[in-house]
């Protein structure tokens, strides 16, 4: 909480931490949330009383951790091994939670570290369905298979203990030393996180579903928002995550720009104010389109790469009246600028 203690700085501090038998008074009450095993035997009870408030070095957070990862073991013998090597640090348990994490393999691991990386790394927080629909895409797929969609507490439990739903409903870091831990870490547990959003709102875009185009009532644009509720997201952000993600299935995002009936459907959500209770008339009308191809969103995220793959499958687009719509619609934001410069000229996209 740097941000917060540096607004107090000079003023006098008290430090709060908690006693040794408040944290065995917290074991103690979460007892009846570990394996049978425990709860018939308080030999093993007595043990785990005496250990955790030891190593949790006066955080309750460490401590409830440390119950997680016992809650975690399937036999007598696994708790006590895991008993005797509990870490003493936060760093060190959040690495051990994703060195379990990583080691579950098969769908579970795929799961957890879909959610993690979504839950980390998107540009603001989700809400319950939108995660649920974000980790339920598959590639190659044209529609969402709500089959696929995850409970919550399967997402929560999961992610052994990393991730939580707050009093908003959304699915946030469990707490703020998670956060922080992540921003220094999620490259190395989720290197591939960047091109996975980016695959996934994309085809999520690519959908049949949006290849009907642009609502043309408020009404319905609503319903869509309803029914899809990783359409907004998707449409706003997923440029910005292509911008920054190390790696590009350049295939799939041509193959969703040069659709353009859902490059329309993504504009309408990427202008729409949903913060509003009605929409303006031309979000649903022809000057939504205003001849909004893929390379207008191309230009519109800064994906220099991705234009220039799109006026080469696409010469057509070189047409002065694209530039002219290009510099309109999307001119004003800053990775627009420069990629299309002040020329405002479609054509020297090709000579940069």
């Amino acid at each position: 909480m740097p941000d917060i203690t540096g607004k107090f700085q000079g003023g006098l501090t008290l430090e709060i931490s908690p006693r040794k038998e408040d944290l065995t008074k917290y074991v103690v009450g979460q007892m009846d949330l570990l394996p049978s095993f425990v709860t018939s035997s308080p030999d093993l009870q007595k043990k785990i009383k005496a250990e955790i408030p030891s190593v949790a070095n006066g955080m309750f957070l460490l401590a409830a951790r440390h119950m997680n990862e016992l809650s975690e073991q399937p036999t007598r013998g696994d708790l006590e091994s895991a008993l005797h090597s509990l870490p003493t640090a936060l760093d060190e348990s959040y690495e051990r939670t994703m060195s379990r994490i990583k080691s579950q393999g098969g769908k579970h691991q795929s799961l957890a570290e879909k959610v993690l990386s979504w839950v980390v790394c998107a540009k603001e927080p989700l809400y319950i369905t939108e995660l649920q629909h974000a980790v339920a895409v598959k590639l190659k797929e044209s529609n969402l298979d709500e089959s696929f969609i995850p409970p919550t507490k399967t997402i929560e439990s999961i992610c052994a203990g990393l991730v939580t739903i707050d009093q908003s409903n959304v699915f946030r870091l469990a707490h703020y030393t998670a956060k922080e831990y992540f921003e220094r870490k999620h490259t190395f547990w989720l290197p591939d996180a960047g091109t996975m959003i980016t695959t996934s709102c994309v085809t999520y875009l690519s959908y049949s579903v949006f290849a009907t185009g642009f609502c043309d009532t408020d009404y319905g644009l609503r319903e869509r928002l309803r029914f899809l509720p990783l359409y907004k997201y998707a449409s706003s952000y997923w440029g910005d995550h292509a911008r920054e993600a190390p790696v590009l299935d350049q295939q799939i995002i041509q193959s969703f720009l040069g659709r353009d009936k859902n490059v329309e459907a993504s504009t309408q959500a990427l202008l729409a104010d949903t913060s509003r209770t009605f929409w303006p008339a031309h979000y649903f009308g022809s000057e939504t389109s205003l001849g909004v191809k893929g390379l207008h969103l191309a230009a519109y995220f800064g994906l220099r790469q991705t234009a220039s793959a799109v006026l080469t499958t696409t010469p057509s687009l070189l047409d002065e009246r694209e530039s002219t719509a290009v510099h309109r619609w999307y001119g004003p934001r800053e990775a627009g600028m420069k990629l299309l410069g002040d020329c405002c000229s479609i054509k020297e996209l090709c000579l940069i």
